[in-house]
């Protein structure tokens, strides 16, 4: 059993998430702030568990394609997540505690405190809780063109976050989009589709039993 302080190659990828989708009106501010901020204050509060189809795709700053996936991802509040990608033998489940990122093609398991990877992973942690976001970002809204999708853009605060803005895309209150753009220009973006909230989901989702003969790295 190995230790590495390198965090697992899929969870960096995943928690980049967001980017580039549609075209954006410039945001408003004042009330607009407020509308955004209760936007995404009652999407934490009202949907307890999320089940969805996600499609991922990242870009350069130059637009170039870098990586594309789809997949399954499951959420449990307060406190428990799993993403499935389809082409591949990986696997990131947090079971509350721990979040382990399984690569079977690569025969490695990483595996690092939830905390500390919700310090690392901005988006996730804001799907996870959606508090305090007035002393985290400044909080904005704008729509599409067409008027077909509510955004929710937040700008961190602190110097150090790593990333431009977060984006959060809405249409009937219903979480559709999640964009980001790093420091280098990179964008990212995670859609959901035939997306079920509060449906029952078997707690057994986020029991991970590390597989034999792997090499496994804690950070």
């Amino acid at each position: 059993m190995r230790r590495c302080n390198e965090w697992g190659r899929g969870l960096k990828t995943y928690f980049t998430f967001v980017g580039f989708c549609l075209p954006i009106s410039g945001s408003v501010m004042g009330q607009e702030s407020t509308l955004a901020t209760d936007m995404v204050d009652e999407f934490v509060r009202n949907s307890q568990t999320m089940k969805a189809r996600f499609t991922q795709v990242t870009n350069d700053d130059a637009g170039r394609l870098v990586n594309r996936n789809a997949g399954y991802f499951w959420l449990l509040r307060p406190d428990k997540f799993r993403w499935d990608y389809d082409d591949t033998e990986q696997q990131i489940i947090s079971n509350g505690q721990q979040v382990y990122v399984s690569d079977k093609d690569l025969e490695q398991l990483t595996v690092r405190s939830l905390g500390a990877a919700l310090d690392q992973s901005p988006s996730v942690a804001l799907l996870m809780n959606g508090e305090n976001l007035q002393n985290l970002y400044e909080v904005t809204t704008s729509k599409s063109g067409g008027g077909v999708i509510d955004w929710v853009e937040l700008r961190p605060l602190a110097e150090d976050a790593g990333y431009e803005y977060l984006e959060l895309g809405f249409s009937d209150r219903l979480l559709l989009v999640l964009r980001m753009e790093d420091l280098l220009g990179q964008k990212t973006i995670i859609q959901f589709d035939q997306v079920e909230m509060n449906s029952d989901l078997d707690s057994s989702l986020f029991e991970f039993e590390p597989p034999d003969n792997v090499d496994v790295f804690y950070d």
